[in-house]
């Protein structure tokens, strides 16, 4: 009998664990296409692919997780505190409270404290994780310089960004440095660093979406324009396409909008491009054009985009 309800037993656990196995293998094609729209900033659609990881393997944190660093990212304090307690409470009912220190949940604690304006137990939850994640301190200022900035702090995110960076030689410090200066007022430094960045990296994408955004606050639309042709040439990413259109609308570029949008409507199902398109043509009475239409060739090469949200957001 002993033996009987064993081997039941373990059938039950191996085909539990078959299944949560089947479902991550499922889901894991949602999750990397949310981590590039998280890392692409494309945070809505980012959204929209972790909770479909949530639905088909709702037992992994991981996916709730994202999700609360995407809310986070959109700047929406309330549901991003209320996003983190969740998981705070999800893990300490899952784990003891030394399993789960191992994915500094005290430091994510510490951003909620923050977002309360609960300074002082923010720090000493940031101390309490460097004491669990000796070496970690680089990583933190990181983290902390990114929040900061995402929350219009942009001052306080150039003193983080420049300490991390003397931990590690990150790219994206000296990116955020040179964008936090910009948004400081320093806008002949931050552009003159962001330069200095693309000459030193002039494969990098991202690098040219920056200098974008500063042309855009500049009022230098055809340098902006450049920039973003140059960002799609080397990764064409949704919200370039979505940054150059918005700009071309605002130059009464209306043909080259449209062509814009539906070029971004198809490449990345943009749900953002389909209703600009939609509300537009609804405008002038225009029909989006048919594919024949949106051939590719030389007079129309236009890999290229401006959007209602920005990069600095």
């Amino acid at each position: 009998m002993k033996t009987f309800l064993l081997t039941f037993l373990t059938s039950i656990l191996i085909s539990t664990a078959s299944a949560q196995e089947e479902n991550r293998i499922e889901a894991e094609p949602y999750y990397q296409k949310g981590w590039r729209c998280l890392y692409n900033e494309n945070l809505d659609s980012a959204h929209i692919y972790f909770n479909k990881c949530i639905e088909i393997d709702p037992n992994n944190y991981w996916y709730d997780q994202y999700i609360a660093k995407t809310i986070t990212r959109k700047g929406n304090a309330d549901n991003a505190i209320n996003q983190w307690i969740l998981i705070e409470h999800t893990l300490k009912s899952w784990y003891s409270q030394e399993a789960t220190d191992l994915d500094h949940l005290l430091f994510e604690e510490a951003l909620v404290r923050y977002l309360e304006k609960d300074t002082s137990n923010a720090e000493i939850l940031i101390q309490k994780d460097l004491v669990n994640h000796p070496g970690t301190r680089g990583w933190q200022l990181g983290q902390l310089a990114y929040f900061n900035l995402v929350y219009n702090n942009p001052k306080q995110a150039l003193i983080y960004y420049t300490e991390a960076l003397s931990f590690k030689n990150n790219i994206n410090y000296s990116r955020n440095i040179a964008k936090a200066k910009f948004l400081t007022g320093h806008h002949t430094e931050g552009l003159s660093e962001m330069d200095k960045i693309i000459r030193d990296n002039p494969k990098n994408y991202i690098n040219f979406l920056y200098r974008a955004e500063m042309h855009i606050s500049l009022n230098n639309p055809n340098k902006a324009i450049a920039d973003l042709e140059k960002s799609i040439d080397i990764q064409k990413t949704e919200k370039a396409f979505l940054i150059l259109a918005n700009l071309y609308l605002d130059q009464d570029k209306k043909e080259d909008a449209y062509n814009t949008w539906t070029i971004a409507k198809k490449i990345f199902k943009s749900k953002e491009a389909k209703t600009l398109l939609k509300l537009n043509c609804k405008k002038k009475k225009r029909k989006p054009m048919n594919n024949q239409e949106l051939s590719f060739n030389k007079t129309n090469h236009f890999l290229t985009c401006h959007a209602t949200f920005h990069l600095w957001h």
